[in-house]
Formats: C-alpha cells, structure tokens, sequence
C-alpha cells in the first residue's frame, strides 16, 4: 500500500507539471495535449472496450511467446547442467545470440514464418530465451559448493540435483531473468506490431500506437503509452510480487 500511494502521488505530480506547461503554451497543443484530453481518450478506448481487446491480445502474444522461452530455458538449462558438451553449446549460444536485439531479427522471422503471430512469437521467444538463460546459468554457478556436496552425499542423480538443489537454490535469479524476459518481450511485441502489426481484431496496443501516430491522434496516442505503463506496473507489482511471496520470500532465500 505505500508504495502504491506513493506511485499515486508521483503521477499526480507529473500531471499537475504536464498542465501547468500545456497552459504556459511551450509546445502546439497537437504534440503537448492537455492531460483531461489524454484522460478522456483513455476512458473513451476502456469504455468502448478498443484498448482493453488490442492490450489483450498483445498480452496473449507475449505470454505465449514467455512460456514457451521459460520452457525452452529449462530444458537447455537441464541439458548443460547433465552434460558438459551441453553445457559448453548453451553458453556459446548465450555469448553469440543474447547481444542480437529481438527487432533485428523480426525481418528473418516474417521470411520464415510469414507475416503473422508465429513471427511476432518467434521474436518475443529470442528475446526472452537467451537473458532468461544467462540469468539462469549465472545462479547455478553461484550455488554454494556445500549444497552440491549434500546432493552428491545423499547420491542425488544429476537430474533430481538439477529438481531438488540447482532450481530451488538459484530460483532468485530465474525470477529476475523472467521478469527481465517479461520486459524484453513487452517491448519487442510493441515494437513489432507497431513496425508490422496483425490487423482486424488480432491488432495489439504496438498497432493501435502507430495507428494513433498515423491519423494524428495524439491524446490517443498517450493513452496507449500510459496503459503499456500500467500493465507493466501490475505485472511487476501483482504476478511477480504474488510468485516471489509463495517461492524464494516463503522460503527465506530473500525478504
């Protein structure tokens, strides 16, 4: 709750300095619009349900794409961790393919895949793979020595020593790898539907930003920005808070 209300009253801060400049006349009213007007072209989008179906469907595209590069982490991470031929192919793999933006590749994606969710989702999953990976390898690296001897001591296979030790103990940084893989696909997924967007009722808020940008439309514009804000406000504070509350905090690994 204080750190709700202190969210609240920064933003309040920042729209009482935001009209204070738009009545000073510094910027055209075209580019600088009053925050009523942005206001009011937020309430218009939730009321008539445009926002709340583009902010969907974007989300659907990029909790597709995360789980399937949680998935694909897990599996990769399991591989290096039972064999060092693995292990050494995951880490080239990280230092050669995490460095490379998603949005560089999306041109190769609509090559491969066609102009559609399966480009979009390709993309979102090379984004969240590789940092997700990384986080994870740098955690198991690490693990105290003590916990594997304990593993090794109770004659732990390497697979139950990759469930019941490597996982629980490096779960902190898989967390801050998914929450950084979370904000990485968030932003290619904008990004690329505002480059190419799905159109009809597949469009996402990157669509509906460009669309904004296009007609002129600039207090609808700033609502978009200030929803893909709130969204991620709430998956920060809500999901993730929820997840380290009943794992790592529950736990004790952190407070």
């Amino acid at each position: 709750m204080k750190t709700f209300a202190n969210r609240v009253v920064f933003l309040l801060c920042v729209a009482i300095i935001w009209e204070i400049v738009y009545r000073l006349s510094f910027f055209s009213p075209l580019i600088f619009p009053s925050v009523i007007t942005i206001f009011d072209a937020l309430i218009l989008g939730i009321t008539d349900q445009s926002l709340l179906l583009r902010t969907y469907n974007s989300l659907a595209l990029i909790f597709q794409g995360l789980g399937l590069g949680i998935v694909i982490s897990l599996a990769l991470m399991t591989l290096a961790l039972i064999n060092k031929f693995f292990y050494n192919i995951v880490r080239n793999l990280i230092v050669f393919l995490n460095p490379i933006p998603g949005i560089a590749i999306f041109p190769l994606a609509i090559l491969w895949f066609g102009a559609g969710r399966e480009s979009i989702i390709f993309v979102i999953l090379h984004s969240v793979v590789w940092g997700l990976l990384l986080n994870m390898m740098s955690g198991v690296d690490s693990i105290s020595p003590v916990h594997k001897e304990v593993g090794l001591n109770l004659g732990l296979s390497r697979l139950k020593m990759v469930k019941g030790i490597y996982v629980p103990a490096c779960m902190p940084q898989i967390i801050a790898g998914v929450k950084i893989g979370l904000s990485r696909a968030w932003r290619t997924a904008i990004a690329a539907e505002m480059a190419f967007g799905l159109l009809g009722q597949d469009a996402g808020l990157g669509w509906h930003m460009s669309f904004m940008r296009n007609t002129l439309n600039i207090p609808g514009l700033f609502s978009g920005i200030i929803l893909i804000a709130v969204v991620g406000i709430f998956l920060e504070d809500v999901l993730f808070g929820a997840i380290e509350k009943h794992t790592v905090k529950k736990w004790g690994v952190t407070r």
